[in-house]
C-alpha cells in the first residue's frame, strides 16, 4: 500500500467521504477503497465519529480527514420520527459544512474525483462526483414522501449514483427505486469467508445507536438460558460490560473485519440487526441470520418483513421476542447459498481514465 505522502504529485486519488451512521457506510466503503488502491489509485479518507475511528485502524497509511457529525439521535421509544424530523437542521447544515470542505479539499489535493457514501452534501462542482447509496427511496412511515423528496434535492446534484445491489435489486427492493437511473455494483462486503474448525452455535451482533442498541443488548441477555454454550456475543460498543454476561458468553466489544469474518464464518446462526450492510454480509457468507430490525427504524423494518423466510433468515420484533420458536424455526431451514462478489471490471474508468 502506498501512503499518503508517498503520492507521486500527478498520481490519480479520489476524496471520499463516509457516512457515521454505525459501522455499516464504513466496512462497504472499503470494499471499494481496496479496490482503488488496487488500481494504484491514491484514496484520501473523510468521515467521524466511529466511522472514522474504524477507517483509520483499516487504513492507517491514508490520509484522513475530519466530517461534521450529522446529529441524528434515536428515542427509546418506538417512535424515532419526532427525533429524526427534530433532526433535519443539524442534517443540513452539516452537509453544508461537508459541502465546503469537499470543494476545498477537491482542489487541495488535486483529485480525480469526490465519491460519498451516503455524505448529502459530499461533492464538489469541478470534480466527478459520485453518490452511493441502497435507498434513493428511504422508508420514513407516514413521511416517506417528504424524505425521498428532500434525499432527491441531494443526490440529484451528483454526477453519477451508484447502487450496492444487483442489478435486480434483490436486497435492496423498493429502497433503490430512483427517478434516474443507477449504476448497480454488485453488494459490498469487507467479510471474507475464513474456514475454520470452531463452531459457534449463535453468535450475536450488536450495533447502531444508543439507547437502541442496550435496550435489545438487555433483552437478549435475559433469555440467554436459550443459547448454546458456546455462544459468541460482540456487543459493538466501548462501555462496560454486566458480568453476569461473561459467565454465558465469550464476550467481545469491537472487532476488525478479519475477526469478524472468522467469527460469522464459524458461526450456525447471526442475530443482529437487519441493517443493509449487515444482510450484505451474510449473502456473501451464506449464513442464517434471526433480523431484530431498530424499533421505528423504518428501513431496518422494511428489510426485515421483505426478507423473512427468505435467504435463510426471519425477522423477530425487539419488543416481542420469541427466541426459542425463532431460533428452533431457523435451524429447519436449508443453508443459504454465498453470493459472489464482484465489481464491474470497468467501474472506475470513466472517471479515473
Amino acid at each position: 500500500m502506498i501512503a499518503f505522502s508517498e503520492l507521486a504529485p500527478m498520481q490519480r486519488r479520489v476524496l471520499f467521504g463516509v457516512l457515521n451512521w454505525g459501522l455499516g457506510h464504513a466496512t462497504r466503503s472499503s470494499v471499494l477503497i481496496k479496490a482503488l488502491l488496487a488500481q494504484d489509485i491514491g484514496v484520501i479518507l473523510a468521515s467521524n465519529g466511529i466511522a472514522g475511528a474504524w477507517l483509520q485502524t483499516e487504513f492507517p497509511h491514508l490520509q484522513f480527514l475530519e466530517l461534521p457529525d450529522y446529529g441524528v439521535r434515536y428515542s427509546k421509544s418506538n417512535k424515532q420520527w419526532p427525533r429524526l424530523l427534530a433532526s433535519l437542521g443539524p442534517i443540513a447544515w452539516a452537509a453544508h459544512k461537508e459541502r465546503q470542505s469537499a470543494e476545498m479539499w477537491a482542489e487541495e489535493y488535486e483529485v480525480s474525483a469526490v465519491i460519498s457514501d451516503n455524505r448529502l452534501g459530499f461533492r464538489s462542482r469541478n470534480h466527478k462526483s459520485i453518490y452511493l447509496s441502497h435507498q434513493f427511496r428511504p422508508q420514513a412511515g407516514n413521511f416517506s414522501s417528504l424524505a425521498a423528496m428532500a434525499h432527491r434535492a441531494y443526490y440529484h446534484r451528483f454526477d453519477e449514483l451508484w447502487l450496492p445491489d444487483r442489478a435486480d435489486a434483490a436486497l435492496s427492493g423498493d429502497l433503490s427505486m430512483s427517478p434516474r437511473p443507477v449504476v448497480p455494483i454488485g453488494i459490498l462486503s469487507a467479510l471474507e469467508n475464513a474456514p475454520t474448525e470452531r463452531n459457534i452455535p449463535v453468535l450475536i451482533i450488536l450495533s447502531g445507536p444508543e439507547p437502541q442498541r442496550s435496550i435489545l443488548e438487555a433483552k437478549l441477555m435475559d433469555h440467554s438460558a436459550l443459547f448454546p454454550e458456546g455462544s459468541v456475543l460482540v456487543r459493538g460498543t466501548d462501555g462496560a460490560c454486566p458480568d453476569r454476561y461473561k459467565k454465558r458468553f465469550k464476550i467481545y466489544d469491537r472487532l476488525g473485519s478479519f475477526d469478524l469474518s472468522r467469527l460469522i464464518s464459524a458461526a450456525d446462526i447471526v442475530i443482529s440487526r437487519s441493517g443493509y450492510s449487515s444482510l450484505m454480509d451474510y449473502r456473501k457468507l451464506g449464513k442464517k441470520a434471526l433480523l431484530i430490525p431498530t424499533p421505528g427504524q423504518y428501513e431496518q423494518e422494511y428489510l426485515a418483513k421483505k426478507h423473512s423466510g427468505n435467504y435463510g433468515w426471519l425477522m423477530a420484533e425487539q419488543d416481542n421476542l420469541q427466541l426459542e420458536r425463532n431460533l428452533d424455526r431457523l435451524k429447519a431451514l436449508p443453508q443459504p447459498e454465498a453470493w459472489e462478489l464482484s465489481l464491474p471490471p470497468d467501474l472506475f474508468k470513466p472517471f479515473l481514465g
